[in-house]
């Protein structure tokens, strides 16, 4: 009797794997004895694949890759192929939302690919929707969305931290360990990730300098990581080119060394991307910037412990009190991540971090 496959449908690079683990670990729970296997984008040009973020964690056998928006009568029969060729018994659907008509083309598509029972596409407008907070001041998160759209399968434990940790191998761990070995930063050292893949998420070189130089002035004893893809380089060697704090510049690292070099960060300092999720899902404490283009809560770190800024608010996830910090911005508009300022950063970095003696 051969195993039940599921096929999973997934898309996105680092941050969208990582809102996604409690869902994918849930149904690695609820089916642990199935061949579970993953469709999902290509890796991004300047970011890491799902495929490369989970591997090694179990929660998927392997992938089918494609490229999303691609129209090509032989491309899609191609993957058409490939999917009916798996023969899977199921397909649990876990993209973001999309619209009515979308979500049901892609339902069309899958059921002409022989899978008939589908779990979890969002058909409702409620299930493709973040709903609002109680206070009505922020929206619930993509991963308690997609829990939500899987909720037949079981609890997604969204109140774990286990539920949002990313493995990591004893080799990916030793690498880290190799790295941090000898750096007179690595006792105790913040992570900044200084570059953003989208312009609009991009706090600017400008703001993150003078967020380093104000820790230089508070915390002159800590370190200073700078994590990012390689596009970040440049920027990274600017930014720490004759700084008095010990620093350490790892852009262009390889995904899983960085993952094992975060979880020693005593804090994460990051716009809105894959570094914070990763963090965040480590447990380390973030202190993250958003541009007002991001409604608040969606893609807000998971967890407790967290300092968010957003171009209107300022959000305090263990307390769940948000509170106005800037006049300008809308909390679902457009305001510009540049309505942040450095010194509300460098506050909330020096909350997180002992007296300027101690560092």
């Amino acid at each position: 009797m051969r195993k039940e496959r599921l096929l999973i449908y997934r898309l996105g690079s680092i941050g969208d794997t990582m809102v996604a683990l409690p869902a994918l670990k849930l149904i690695a729970r609820r089916f642990p004895d199935a061949e579970r296997v993953l469709l999902t984008n290509e890796a991004p040009a300047n970011g890491a694949s799902m495929a490369t973020l989970l591997a090694g964690s179990g929660l998927v056998d392997h992938c089918i890759t494609y490229k999303p928006g691609e129209r090509r009568p032989g491309v899609l029969a191609r993957l058409a192929g490939s999917i009916r060729a798996l023969r899977a018994d199921r397909l649990i659907y876990l993209t973001e939302p999309k619209g009515g008509l979308a979500t049901w083309r892609d339902v069309a598509f899958f059921r002409a690919c022989g899978i008939t029972r589908i779990i979890g596409a969002p058909l409702s407008r409620d299930m493709r929707t973040h709903r609002p907070s109680p206070d009505g001041e922020r929206l619930e998160s993509e991963g308690a969305r997609l829990a939500r759209c899987i909720a037949a399968l079981g609890d997604a434990r969204l109140d774990d931290a286990e539920s949002w940790r990313p493995f990591l191998g004893d080799d990916d761990k030793a690498r880290a360990d190799r790295i941090l070995d000898g750096w007179n930063g690595a006792a105790s050292f913040i992570a900044l990730a200084v570059g953003a893949r989208v312009p609009a998420k991009d706090w600017g070189e400008d703001r993150w300098a003078a967020l380093i130089d104000g820790l230089e002035e508070r915390c002159p004893g800590i370190g200073l990581m700078l994590v990012g893809g390689p596009a970040d380089r440049d920027r990274a060697k600017r930014l720490i080119a004759n700084r008095r704090l010990p620093v350490l510049d790892r852009c262009g690292e390889d995904l899983r060394v960085t993952m094992a070099l975060l979880r020693h960060a005593r804090l994460a300092v990051t716009s809105d991307g894959g570094p914070m999720h990763i963090a965040a899902g480590l447990g380390v404490p973030v202190v993250a910037v958003f541009s007002g283009d991001q409604p608040p809560g969606v893609w807000f770190p998971a967890g407790k412990g967290h300092v968010v800024f957003h171009p209107a608010t300022v959000f305090h996830p263990a307390t769940g009190d948000p509170a106005s910090v800037h006049a300008r911005g809308r909390r679902c508009g457009t305001g510009s991540i540049r309505a942040v300022m450095p010194d509300m950063v460098l506050d909330a970095c020096l909350d997180h971090l002992p007296a300027p003696h101690a560092c």
